[in-house]
């Protein structure tokens, strides 16, 4: 306004200005009010009256009301308020609510922007607006403009105010429903129908769920009732799908949600209900993530410790073996157990928080089984129940091989002679101690070192060959007893590179040898000397050769003569061998003729009997060609007495026997 208008006609027309303006926003309030509550009724009757509408039906119809609000907001209260009135429209606003003010307050107002120039003066401007502010003095502006003027549209606001209230009482507040879902068209809210579907299981609808869980859905229908029910599904991968329900009987359906690693949303439709959309939201189960394993080895094996770091579980190492598992998990857990299964016994370790968010165990390898890892979530009480199965691998100490490599058989030897003992021995750890033991007639056993770790009993390093020298014939030691045992080194195999696995390395061979002077043992000829070598190794398993032994005769003729013993041996098995080889053979002959004079030419019978014949024929005759060997020493060896004569007539009798009826069968056998 001009500076030159009187203060009180200005202050009087910006309090109308005020008073106008806040006018026209209670009117624009109403207006909005009234058509909103109006446009809502129209989609909730939409609603209602047409059952399961499309979410884009509704969506479009509650759009078409907001338009027609906006357009209210733009009619009422917007477009007047952006075209607001200037000082002489307020001043001609002003005259048109008071009369008495006609022509001189817009006078008044129009002089005070002009200089006078042509038809007044400043004294005549002056006049008129003392004039004019005086009459405005006591001018109340709500008189000119009451909230009466706004009548019509309260009563219009408050009549379709009462409405939406007592159709939301006489409904049981079901229009309340309706109003709600046409002025919010994206609420999840079930609609408004005469069937109603009330969710029994899960309880609440809304249900954090673990990954890869199954949920079963029963729901119960009231009301209006109908034979099918439908469950709509949606998730990220899967989109929508839609499912009939399983009916149970007494208006009940069932269904089975999957959630996999994704939420998903569900309701169920029936009849002309559908319910609201219940959400399943999916967490993971705690899991193990990482493994970080330091194995603490038996002292005795003196393998240092190691950590590996891995991404499975299982535990593989040497039996006596203690493990520390630190276990990185997923998320945080309130609890967890290490379950041990090893045959018909079963445990469990409790894992202890760390530090730094890992669970820590102490896992005795002292047999093989399985474990699994048991989890509870701290923030979902989740158990990991598909946790996988690791394997837990005790690989137990083998036992020692032990060889005694030379002398390959039994000895007779003179008292004073000196025989040469070599062995080898392994094990997978290593070789503690490896001693021969010896035993004249049945004395007690008398034991050698020929090996020895000085730090076997202290769980040192497994020795290797050359660090202890091999005792000379003349080291003695007392007479010990050694127990017996029942395991021979032929009962194990040793093991080769391709066995070991795990921590253990390749078995680790130590070679002894050893010239023996017999005369040490103070022995006299027709004793009998027995002797093995006995390994033990760094967990004190004892294991022993074959035993050698050594008959004892004087030094002279008798050498030779029960060396010839041997020979003659040799020749009696071979003659016996051949005996039952030509009884076989003999039989084989009978059956043979017996089938052929039953059977035709052209049965097969015959050629299964020559099989079998010709079979026997071999064996025959490589008993024949093992007893001519076996007679060649005894010949050689043989004084020139009655002994050689009986020796040639034998050799007499095989020749014909091998000329003789051993060749007539093989015609006979080479003819059919």
């Amino acid at each position: 306004m001009n500076s030159t208008l009187d203060p009180v006609i200005q202050h009087k027309l910006r309090a109308f200005a005020r008073r106008r303006r806040r006018l026209i926003l209670l009117r624009g309030v109403l207006a909005t009010l009234a058509t909103l509550m109006v446009a809502m009724i129209g989609v909730a009757a939409f609603d209602y009256w047409i059952p399961l509408l499309a979410d884009g039906v509704r969506w479009a119809l509650s759009a078409t009301a907001y338009a027609a609000v906006f357009f209210i907001i733009w009619r009422q209260c917007v477009r007047p308020l952006l075209h607001a009135p200037d000082v002489r429209q307020i001043a001609r606003i002003v005259e048109h609510a008071e009369p008495k003010l006609r022509e001189d307050l817009l006078s008044a107002v129009e002089l005070s922007g002009t200089q006078g120039e042509v038809f007044d003066s400043a004294q005549f401007r002056a006049l008129l607006q003392s004039d004019v502010s005086a009459r405005v003095q006591g001018l109340e502006v709500e008189t000119l403009l009451p909230v009466r003027l706004l009548k019509r549209y309260i009563n219009v606001a408050a009549v379709i105010g009462g409405v939406v209230v007592l159709l939301m009482l006489l409904s049981g507040f079901r229009f309340g429903t309706l109003f709600l879902r046409a002025l919010l068209p994206g609420a999840n809210l079930e609609n408004v129908s005469a069937t109603r579907i009330v969710v029994i299981e899960p309880n609440p609808g809304d249900q954090t769920v673990a990954h890869g869980d199954a949920v079963r859905l029963v729901v119960e229908l009231k009301g209006e009732t109908t034979k099918t029910a439908k469950l709509e599904t949606e998730s990220l991968t899967e989109g929508r799908q839609v499912s009939a329900m399983l009916a149970l009987g007494d208006n009940r359906f069932a269904a089975t949600v999957q959630v996999a690693r994704e939420s998903v949303r569900y309701r169920v439709q029936a009849g002309d209900a559908r319910t609201r959309r219940y959400t399943l939201t999916a967490i993971a189960r705690p899991h193990e993530v990482a493994f970080e394993k330091i194995y603490q080895y038996p002292a005795y094996s003196s393998i240092p410790s190691k950590t590996v770091k891995e991404d499975t579980g299982g535990l593989s190492a040497l039996e006596g073996t203690e493990v520390e598992l630190k276990i990185t998990t997923n998320q945080p857990v309130k609890s967890g157990e290490l379950r041990l299964d090893r045959g018909k016994a079963t445990s469990a370790i409790a894992l202890v928080a760390l530090p730094d968010g890992r669970l820590s165990a102490r896992v005795p390898l002292s047999a093989s089984g399985t474990y699994r890892v048991h989890l509870v979530a701290a923030q979902t009480g989740f158990e990991n129940k598909f946790s996988p199965e690791y394997e837990l691998r005790a690989e137990p100490d083998l036992l020692p091989v032990i060889e005694l490599d030379e002398p390959k058989q039994d000895l007779v030897c003179p008292l004073d002679d000196v025989v040469t003992l070599k062995g080898h021995a392994s094990d997978d750890i290593g070789v503690a101690r490896i001693v021969q033991v010896i035993k004249v007639n049945e004395r007690a056993w008398k034991e050698v070192v020929l090996k020895a770790n000085a730090s076997s009993k202290a769980g040192g390093a497994p020795i290797r060959s050359g660090d202890i020298p091999v005792p000379k014939a003349d080291i003695r030691s007392g007479d010990i007893p050694v127990p017996k045992a029942d395991i021979r080194s032929g009962d194990i195999p040793v093991p080769n590179s391709d066995q070991a696995s795990g921590d253990l390395a390749s078995p680790r061979m130590e070679r002894v040898e050893r010239e023996w002077d017999l005369s040490e043992e103070e022995v006299k000829a027709t004793d009998m000397v027995t002797t093995k070598l006995v390994v033990t190794d760094f967990k004190g398993n004892k294991v022993e050769s074959r035993p050698l032994q050594i008959m004892i005769v004087a030094a002279g003729s008798e050498i030779p003569r029960v060396a010839a013993l041997e020979t003659r041996k040799a020749l009696l098995d071979a003659v016996k061998a051949l005996a039952t080889a030509t009884k076989a053979l003999a039989e084989e002959a009978r059956l043979a003729r017996l089938k052929f004079d039953q059977s035709e030419d052209a049965d097969p019978v015959r050629k299964q009997m020559l099989t079998s014949y010709a079979a026997a024929y071999a064996d025959y005759d490589a008993k024949l060609t093992q007893a001519w060997t076996a007679l060649s020493g005894p010949l050689r060896e043989a004084p020139a007495n009655h002994e050689s004569a009986d020796l040639v007539m034998f050799g007499r009798l095989l020749s014909r026997i091998h000329s003789g009826e051993a060749q007539h069968a093989r015609k006979l056998f080479e003819f059919l």
